[in-house]
């Protein structure tokens, strides 16, 4: 994989899977490659930050910080089972070094929340993980995505229009009912992930004055058998909505990118775009809640695999 041009990566929402996106970067990483530009939507936008936000050589490590954080300890055996037991978990008791319940005090008189948890020791952590002086310095362009909660229109915040913060990462990654909305300039934000998944659009808002490769990196699975119970209906409703809206925004950019270089004459730049999969089918419809370290290390490994087998094609 060796480029004489610059490389642009773009990471989906996903939630727990984006371990996938933390491993596809160490694998590129590894093999010379490295961003100039990054978007990123929910958990992308914290793949995103956190490469970002720190040197070459620290990225990888700060990545593999951050999951170890999330991480539930697997006590039984890899199975799907053990894989929904996980998923309950989260929604029992969160991931403490994240996120964690809210007590509802309504009952009492107190004023109701709007969200189940409570997401200050991200915030905390995502602070202490990234330098966002490096993160807003130019070296790296970083677009991340969030909707407004009173518009539903998408919201793109671009390092070169202006200053990102944590406020930012928290209001991307802020999913409707888990987490609260996001004060940001006299709006509310929230996760985009129902409007916009994948941020390729918002990342080639302004057309590149020189041909680009974008590597798209997409934790929904396009395509999978018909559903023969509930959780795998759960699985494939979420991973049709999501991939449907890759799809059409693909779809669109790549149109926009072929008639930019029809009317300027230069050469088209390129998207690669790659999807999650779930070879051993281990994955259930609690999965992008499923922290146990048996699930990341397979979607960390997954990630590195679609770059390395990506690199035997070249």
């Amino acid at each position: 994989m060796h480029f004489n041009h610059d490389v642009w990566l773009c990471f989906s929402g996903g939630n727990a899977i984006g371990a996938y996106h933390a491993g596809a970067y160490e694998a590129l990483s590894e093999n010379g490659i490295e961003p100039t530009a990054i978007a990123g939507a929910s958990i992308g936008a914290i793949t995103a930050a956190l490469i970002a936000g720190n040197g070459a050589g620290e990225r990888a490590s700060k990545l593999k910080q951050f999951w170890s954080l999330a991480e539930q300890a697997s006590l039984l055996p890899d199975a799907k089972q053990s894989r929904i037991a996980g998923g309950m978990q989260t929604l029992i008791s969160g991931r403490p070094s994240l996120f964690h319940p809210r007590i509802d005090w309504s009952m009492f008189g107190m004023p109701s929340r709007a969200s189940l948890f409570d997401p200050a020791p991200m915030r905390r952590e995502l602070q202490a993980l990234i330098d966002f002086d490096r993160l807003n310095s130019g070296a790296i362009r970083v677009v991340v995505t969030a909707v407004d909660v009173e518009t539903g229109e998408l919201r793109s915040f671009d390092t070169l229009r202006e200053q990102l913060t944590v406020d930012h990462l928290m209001a991307s990654t802020a999913f409707p009912v888990f987490f609260p909305p996001v004060r940001l300039s006299e709006r509310h934000y929230v996760d985009p992930g129902v409007v916009c998944n994948l941020p390729i659009e918002p990342l080639f808002t302004d057309m590149p004055a020189y041909p680009v490769t974008c590597f798209a990196f997409d934790a929904a699975i396009p395509h999978g058998p018909v559903p023969d119970g509930v959780d795998t209906a759960l699985i494939r409703a979420q991973d049709i909505l999501f991939s449907a809206q890759s799809r059409y925004a693909l779809a669109r950019i790549r149109q926009k990118l072929d008639s930019f270089a029809s009317d300027s004459g230069s050469a088209r730049s390129s998207i690669r775009h790659y999807t999650f999969r779930d070879e051993a089918s281990m994955e259930t419809g609690l999965k992008m809640i499923d922290f146990r370290s048996d699930s990341l290390k397979q979607r960390w490994a997954e990630g590195r695999r679609t770059v390395l087998s990506a690199r035997t094609r070249e």
